[in-house]
Formats: C-alpha cells, sequence, structure tokens
C-alpha cells in the first residue's frame, strides 16, 4: 500500500504546481482600476498617468465610485447591456450608470488586465484604466 502513496503523493502534488503556472484573465469590470492613460478624441493626444494618481474606478456586481483627485465624485448602481456601436457596428458592452439610459453611451472592453472606456461618437475620448 504505502509504495502506490508516495507515487500518488507526487502525481497529486504535480498536478497542483501546474494549476499555480497557469496564467488566470479576469475579464470581469469587477474590481478596483486606476486610470493609466488617456486619449483626446479631437487631437488624438494621448496621456499617461503614473501608478497612484488618484484616479480610480471601482465596480462592485452593482455599485461603482468615481474617484478623482483621491476623492469620490460619483457613485451610484451601473448596469451592463449589450448594443450596437454607431461607429462601426459591432455589438459591444455598454456601462449604463445610474439607469441613465439616455445618456451618453460608454463601452467598454477588458483584455490583459486592462479595461477600454470608450465614447460611442466621432472623435470621442477614451481612457484605459489598469486593474489594482
Amino acid at each position: 500500500m504505502k509504495k502506490y502513496l508516495l507515487p500518488l503523493f507526487f502525481i497529486t502534488m504535480l498536478s497542483f504546481s501546474s494549476c499555480e503556472e497557469e496564467n488566470i484573465v479576469n475579464d470581469s469590470i469587477v474590481g478596483e482600476w486606476e486610470m493609466k492613460s488617456a486619449t483626446n478624441g479631437m487631437t488624438g493626444a494621448s496621456t499617461d498617468f503614473p501608478h497612484g494618481n488618484g484616479s480610480i474606478m471601482k465596480f462592485t456586481e452593482s455599485n461603482y465610485e468615481i474617484i478623482t483627485n483621491w476623492q469620490l465624485t460619483r457613485s451610484g448602481l451601473y448596469s451592463i447591456v449589450k448594443e450596437t456601436s454607431n461607429l462601426d457596428k459591432k455589438i459591444y458592452n455598454r456601462i449604463v450608470y445610474d439607469n441613465e439610459t439616455n445618456s451618453i453611451r460608454s463601452f467598454f472592453k477588458v483584455e490583459n488586465n486592462l479595461l477600454y472606456i470608450w465614447i460611442d461618437g466621432n472623435d470621442g475620448p477614451s481612457v484605459v484604466y489598469r486593474r489594482k
């Protein structure tokens, strides 16, 4: 019996260690995000922001907070709906803040722990946040 336990132990440990090596990708908006860069839609000029810049977005499953210069500037409920962009006619996730469905449309995507948010309009600005 002992001769079977030792190999079984090593196989089990090997399977756990291989799981740790996998990169887990989290494409959920839920979490805390710090502004990384912003692009002016009119000029195309991009501004990079350092770590610790005080511009943060926080999302739970249903609530959001927008923090600017370390001060809470807006908070409330949000929802995510799939809508077609007026610009390229593709379907994206739209953030609807505080049930304001008639507001300017903001779309987003999450890739590689970066949150991309852009306005659905010609020359609309965009921002990139990094997951904290």
